[in-house]
């Protein structure tokens, strides 16, 4: 179990270290071994990771995770059955790996497919790829909602985390209970609502481009 983040600015403003860190800090639970951070040059972007270390272990697998082009940065909470599979279809195509993770797997598999990889994959994740070339961030979720991702949208920033209590204390707690839903909450419903009002889930199955105001500087 990791824990991602990542706050997407629409009107120009920087995205700083210490709201990453915000974030990051209430998934610390989730990902004990390290933490990471990377932020676009413009700044429009921050990403955030907290790993717990399974696959690979050294610090060269660590996210967020940059390809070697830098025309792609993952960060990815999951676990690929197949990625010693697809890294083969991979390394067929002149890939070359200098980890041993499936967060590699999908960081090329990505540069080589796009979202035709999500057809390829055997698993369970909650991932955002940012292209630094178009600017814009895809977020995906494993077709049965096994791993988390909830986001909230509005007119100047996109904030998206593994657990909604790290977007409300990004928002300092300033988001009310959504209490229709919690009244007809139940364990076996699919919804894209949460507990707090303006917090949503992704679905499960689901990918989306998000644009940024422009690519990198």
């Amino acid at each position: 179990m990791c824990g991602i983040a990542g706050i997407l600015s629409f009107d120009g403003a920087a995205v700083r270290l210490h709201e990453i860190s915000t974030l990051t800090g209430r998934l610390r639970h989730r990902g004990p071994d390290a933490v990471g951070s990377w932020f676009s040059t413009n700044q429009r972007i921050g990403l955030g990771h907290t790993r717990l270390s399974i696959l690979d272990t050294s610090p060269e697998a660590g996210q967020p995770m940059v390809s070697p082009s830098g025309h792609h940065v993952i960060v990815f909470n999951g676990e690929i059955y197949n990625f010693i599979e697809i890294a083969e279809l991979l390394c067929a195509k002149g890939y070359v790996f200098r980890t041993q993770s499936d967060t590699e797997v999908l960081l090329h598999a990505w540069d080589c497919w796009g979202q035709a990889m999500f057809e390829r994959l055997n698993g369970m994740w909650a991932l955002a790829i940012y292209d630094t070339i178009t600017g814009e961030t895809a977020l995906c979720r494993d077709r049965f909602g096994v791993k988390p991702l909830y986001f909230f949208n509005h007119a100047r920033r996109f904030i998206f985390a593994s657990e909604v209590q790290a977007i409300d204390r990004l928002l300092e707690n300033k988001l009310s209970p959504d209490a229709e839903y919690l009244k007809t909450f139940s364990r076996f419903e699919i919804s894209d609502r949460s507990y707090l009002s303006g917090v949503k889930a992704l679905q499960p199955g689901f990918w989306s481009d998000l644009p940024t105001s422009s690519h990198e500087d």
